[in-house]
Protein backbone atom coordinates (compact mmCIF):
# COMPACT_ATOMS: atom_id res chain seq x y z
CA UNK A 1 0.00 0.00 0.00
CA UNK A 2 1.22 3.49 -0.84
CA UNK A 3 2.04 6.52 1.40
CA UNK A 4 -0.36 9.48 0.09
CA UNK A 5 1.99 12.22 -0.92
CA UNK A 6 3.20 15.14 1.42
CA UNK A 7 0.61 17.19 -0.31
CA UNK A 8 -2.33 15.56 -0.90
CA UNK A 9 -2.56 14.92 3.21
CA UNK A 10 -2.11 19.15 3.83
CA UNK A 11 -4.71 19.87 1.05
CA UNK A 12 -6.80 17.53 3.05
CA UNK A 13 -6.20 18.77 6.67
CA UNK A 14 -6.72 22.70 5.02
CA UNK A 15 -10.33 21.31 3.42
CA UNK A 16 -11.36 20.14 6.52
CA UNK A 17 -10.56 23.17 8.49
CA UNK A 18 -11.89 25.66 5.63
CA UNK A 19 -15.31 24.10 6.21
CA UNK A 20 -14.99 24.30 10.04
CA UNK A 21 -13.91 27.69 9.95
CA UNK A 22 -16.92 28.04 7.29
CA UNK A 23 -19.22 26.54 9.49
CA UNK A 24 -18.38 28.72 12.75
CA UNK A 25 -18.65 31.87 11.03
CA UNK A 26 -22.13 30.71 9.94
CA UNK A 27 -22.80 29.73 13.16
CA UNK A 28 -21.22 33.10 14.28
CA UNK A 29 -23.41 35.49 12.34
CA UNK A 30 -26.44 33.41 12.87
CA UNK A 31 -26.35 34.56 16.68
CA UNK A 32 -24.80 38.03 16.48
CA UNK A 33 -25.90 39.54 12.96
CA UNK A 34 -29.55 37.94 13.28
CA UNK A 35 -31.67 40.59 15.64
CA UNK A 36 -35.01 40.12 16.45
CA UNK A 37 -36.67 43.54 14.94
CA UNK A 38 -40.33 44.11 16.19
CA UNK A 39 -41.42 46.99 14.55
CA UNK A 40 -44.49 49.06 15.31
CA UNK A 41 -46.37 51.24 13.12
CA UNK A 42 -49.89 53.28 12.68
CA UNK A 43 -51.73 50.36 11.68
CA UNK A 44 -49.74 47.12 12.51
CA UNK A 45 -46.35 45.54 13.64
CA UNK A 46 -43.48 43.51 11.92
CA UNK A 47 -41.68 40.72 13.35
CA UNK A 48 -38.18 39.97 11.49
CA UNK A 49 -35.63 37.32 12.16
CA UNK A 50 -33.12 36.06 9.90
CA UNK A 51 -35.74 33.57 8.38
CA UNK A 52 -38.63 34.69 8.86
CA UNK A 53 -40.81 38.12 8.48
CA UNK A 54 -44.14 38.50 8.98
CA UNK A 55 -46.27 42.24 9.35
CA UNK A 56 -49.95 41.51 11.49
CA UNK A 57 -52.35 44.17 11.43
CA UNK A 58 -53.64 45.18 14.96
CA UNK A 59 -57.43 44.77 14.01
CA UNK A 60 -56.14 41.05 12.90
CA UNK A 61 -54.78 40.23 16.87
CA UNK A 62 -57.35 37.75 18.61
CA UNK A 63 -55.24 38.32 21.65
CA UNK A 64 -51.39 39.37 23.28
CA UNK A 65 -50.66 37.82 26.57
CA UNK A 66 -47.47 38.19 28.56
CA UNK A 67 -46.17 34.86 29.90
CA UNK A 68 -43.25 33.88 32.53
CA UNK A 69 -43.43 29.78 31.70
CA UNK A 70 -43.11 29.43 28.50
CA UNK A 71 -42.14 26.03 27.52
CA UNK A 72 -41.84 24.38 23.80
CA UNK A 73 -40.65 21.70 21.71
CA UNK A 74 -39.08 22.24 18.26
CA UNK A 75 -40.68 20.79 15.22
CA UNK A 76 -38.51 22.37 12.71
CA UNK A 77 -36.08 25.62 13.73
CA UNK A 78 -32.76 26.67 15.31
CA UNK A 79 -31.99 26.36 18.91
CA UNK A 80 -28.78 28.43 19.79
CA UNK A 81 -27.41 29.89 22.92
CA UNK A 82 -28.57 33.15 22.13
CA UNK A 83 -31.87 32.48 20.02
CA UNK A 84 -34.75 30.26 18.79
CA UNK A 85 -36.65 30.84 16.16
CA UNK A 86 -38.79 28.32 13.91
CA UNK A 87 -41.88 26.35 14.17
CA UNK A 88 -42.41 25.09 17.21
CA UNK A 89 -45.07 23.02 19.32
CA UNK A 90 -46.92 22.91 22.93
CA UNK A 91 -50.44 22.20 24.07
CA UNK A 92 -51.54 25.26 24.87
CA UNK A 93 -50.94 26.98 21.45
CA UNK A 94 -50.31 24.19 18.63
CA UNK A 95 -47.80 24.35 16.22
CA UNK A 96 -46.45 28.07 15.98
CA UNK A 97 -43.82 30.60 15.54
CA UNK A 98 -41.68 31.31 17.73
CA UNK A 99 -38.48 34.21 17.78
CA UNK A 100 -37.06 34.31 21.17
CA UNK A 101 -33.72 35.27 22.94
CA UNK A 102 -32.79 32.78 25.47
CA UNK A 103 -31.06 34.77 27.33
CA UNK A 104 -34.29 36.74 28.79
CA UNK A 105 -35.38 35.52 32.10
CA UNK A 106 -37.47 32.47 32.86
CA UNK A 107 -38.17 32.25 28.53
CA UNK A 108 -40.16 35.70 29.75
CA UNK A 109 -42.33 36.27 26.14
CA UNK A 110 -45.34 37.31 24.17
CA UNK A 111 -47.89 35.58 22.67
CA UNK A 112 -50.09 36.58 19.77
CA UNK A 113 -52.65 35.01 18.31
CA UNK A 114 -54.52 35.44 15.02
CA UNK A 115 -56.65 33.45 12.71
CA UNK A 116 -56.25 30.79 14.49
CA UNK A 117 -52.46 30.42 14.55
CA UNK A 118 -49.96 32.15 17.00
CA UNK A 119 -46.34 33.64 17.01
CA UNK A 120 -44.25 34.10 20.35
CA UNK A 121 -41.12 36.36 20.93
CA UNK A 122 -39.34 38.49 23.17
CA UNK A 123 -36.92 40.90 23.31
CA UNK A 124 -33.01 40.67 25.13
CA UNK A 125 -34.52 40.86 28.72
CA UNK A 126 -37.80 41.05 31.10
CA UNK A 127 -38.08 44.80 31.18
CA UNK A 128 -37.19 45.32 27.50
CA UNK A 129 -40.02 42.70 26.81
CA UNK A 130 -42.45 44.26 29.45
CA UNK A 131 -42.50 47.97 27.94
CA UNK A 132 -42.81 45.85 24.30
CA UNK A 133 -45.92 44.52 25.55
CA UNK A 134 -47.47 47.33 27.08
CA UNK A 135 -46.92 49.61 23.96
CA UNK A 136 -48.51 46.59 21.47
CA UNK A 137 -51.23 46.22 23.60
CA UNK A 138 -51.94 49.83 24.15
CA UNK A 139 -51.90 49.79 20.37
CA UNK A 140 -54.55 46.58 19.79
CA UNK A 141 -56.67 48.20 22.08
CA UNK A 142 -56.73 51.41 20.40
CA UNK A 143 -57.30 49.90 17.39
CA UNK A 144 -59.88 48.04 18.63
CA UNK A 145 -61.56 51.12 20.12
CA UNK A 146 -61.21 52.52 16.83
Amino acid sequence: MRKPHKETVIAWILAVCSVAVAAGLAYAITLVAAPIKISLNEKDFSIQCLFHEETIAYSDVQSVSLSEEYKSKTKKGYGGQAKEFGVYKNGELGSHYRLTYTENDKNYIICVKKDGSAIVFNQKTKAKTQELFETLSDKINGEAQA
